[in-house]
């Protein structure tokens, strides 16, 4: 009787909340009871007064991945856990416990979800702007909107209505009816990957976030860097110290290239234009060597002749002339 006395005094039992999530989604649960590194936690399942463990961490480690189950510290010290993939057998009682001395029990109910679930593509290209879109039921309207993102062990938290974003090129906005919008500004490869729209709900001894909805997203390269397309650029190595210098044989070459062209154009120029200008003197040499003979053709015939002129007899210097009296005519 003692020993049980003695064992139920070391148990500290920080009350227990309920916790409502949906199948096919997520839920992340937030206990009261501050981890411990040191010393071993514990996530189970209570099951005819016995509990069962699903998680159960190591000395020294700060979180555990068991399948669907990750348990683990969040940025306050608390014990967390998620549970993704959820369906109607995972209804039912659990406990979170800390080297068997504090303890936390957990009421959660999965239920169907008619409004919202489901999964949504978005792509876009690197540097452009996306919008995440995530539906919830209108009586959340009043509650706090999350988007996390998964890929690692804790889920990563980017935004929400409680706290902001983490960072300024990301903004969320609530329309506090049936929805909520994350904007993603000028959008990076690392941006990429599958994000959860999630509704939390703060209780007495503690809180959750139930998933509404998944989103994959989408993310296409640029294909230009630097105006020059990735096909064009070269390719480094480890060796390489300067990769403005990786492929000197290369510009020597082009400028080769051109040099030859460019003396090509100039003699193939040249040529046509001599080859031009003999065409034209040989046109016009054989219209001057006819001209030239019709000439002398001309000059030898002498068609032209002396006239001789008659001559007029010379009067003496002395003669005198006459006057001719015309006849009288009688009255």
């Amino acid at each position: 009787m003692k020993i049980l006395l003695i064992f139920s005094l070391c148990l500290i039992s920080v009350g227990s909340f309920d916790v409502n999530a949906y199948s096919g989604g997520s839920v992340i649960i937030f206990s009261a009871i501050q981890g411990d590194l040191s010393n071993r936690n514990e996530f189970c399942k209570v099951t005819q007064n016995t509990c069962i463990n699903v998680m159960k961490d190591s000395p020294g480690g700060n979180r555990v991945y068991n399948r669907r189950f990750n348990l683990y510290k969040n940025s306050k010290g608390l014990m967390t856990v998620m549970i993704n993939d959820l369906n109607f057998q995972d209804t039912g009682k659990y406990r979170f416990r800390v080297n068997n001395q504090h303890l936390q029990n957990v009421k959660l109910k999965v239920q169907k979800n008619a409004c919202c679930l489901g999964s949504q593509n978005v792509s876009g290209r690197e540097g452009d702007s996306e919008n995440i879109n995530c539906d919830y039921p209108k009586k959340y309207k009043n509650r706090y909107k999350y988007l996390f993102k998964l890929g690692g062990h804790p889920p990563e938290e980017r935004c929400s209505t409680e706290v902001g974003c983490q960072n300024n090129r990301l903004s969320i906005y609530d329309d506090r009816e049936s929805m909520f919008n994350v904007k993603i500004r000028k959008v990076t490869v690392g941006d990429a990957g599958l994000y959860l729209c999630g509704i939390k709900t703060n209780r007495n001894q503690g809180s959750f976030i139930s998933t509404v909805k998944r989103v994959q997203l989408h993310v296409t390269a640029s294909t230009t860097n630097n105006n020059i397309p990735s096909t064009m650029q070269p390719v480094t190595t480890a060796t390489d110290k300067n990769p403005d210098t990786s492929q000197p044989g290369s510009s020597v070459f082009i400028i080769a290239c051109v040099c030859v062209a460019l003396l090509l154009i100039g003699v193939l120029g040249l040529m046509l234009y001599k080859f031009t200008h003999m065409k034209a003197q040989a046109l016009i040499s054989p219209q001057i060597s006819h001209t030239y003979t019709e000439y002398e053709e001309i000059k030898d015939d002498k068609p032209y002749s002396t006239v001789q002129l008659p001559t007029i007899p010379s009067v003496p210097p002395n003669t005198v002339y006459a006057l001719a009296e015309l006849p009288t005519v009688i009255s």
